[in-house]
């Protein structure tokens, strides 16, 4: 499994295994509201040969043997990258900065995404990322909203898709939908504790 992340959490990729596929996920927030409306979306299989080509990418980039902190600046741009692999799990946090191995393994990655990453870091495009010859990242609400519930039924654990799928809701006027996660948010204990704060967001 494969989570990466910069910009705050505004754009994440995610590689996942679903029974025999591999799911392929990529988001981007779109707006400055609270909770994110993620509504840029793109999701794709990768087959098993690609998730092979892409561990062994990585496995030979040297991601593993990197320091779980890599900063130029505290305030600079960052970049979270968490690898789950063969039995070891490694998470790396940049800042401002790169080494060789992490550009390696941004690469290995990079190689198997059928769109362009939007917006990294300015100092991680300098690792020579794609930035032509593929798509970019299209901002669909209702592809979006399908995109989350897809997403939640594959991977029900990830209760924090709830109030994503809130926010799309009530970024396009649902707010029946949107109260149904409320509903739900109100079950979890690790979120439940936001839930007056959108109760309010419903009522303004």
């Amino acid at each position: 499994m494969l989570t990466l992340a910069w910009g705050q959490a505004a754009t994440e990729l995610h590689v996942y295994r679903v029974g025999e596929a591999w799911r392929l996920r990529i988001r981007r927030r779109t707006g400055d509201a609270w909770p994110p409306v993620f509504a840029a979306t793109f999701t794709s299989e990768l087959s098993d040969d690609e998730a092979a080509q892409l561990a062994g990418g990585i496995e030979r980039s040297g991601f593993f043997t990197l320091p779980p902190i890599i900063e130029s600046h505290e305030h600079a741009d960052s970049l979270q990258l968490r690898i789950r692999q063969r039995g070891r799990t490694h998470r790396v946090l940049a800042r401002g900065r790169s080494q060789p191995a992490l550009d390696r393994a941004i690469l290995a990655i990079d190689g198997h995404l059928p769109v362009v990453l939007p917006s990294p870091p300015g100092w991680l495009r300098e690792a020579g990322l794609a930035r032509r010859g593929r798509p970019g990242l299209v901002v669909d609400a209702a592809s979006a909203i399908r995109f989350h519930q897809v997403w939640l039924a594959e991977q029900p654990e990830r209760a924090a898709l709830r109030l994503d799928l809130f926010a799309l809701f009530l970024s396009v006027g649902k707010n029946d939908r949107a109260v149904e996660q409320l509903r739900s948010l109100q079950r979890d204990p690790t979120l439940k504790g936001l839930v007056p704060e959108l109760r309010q967001l419903l009522r303004t």
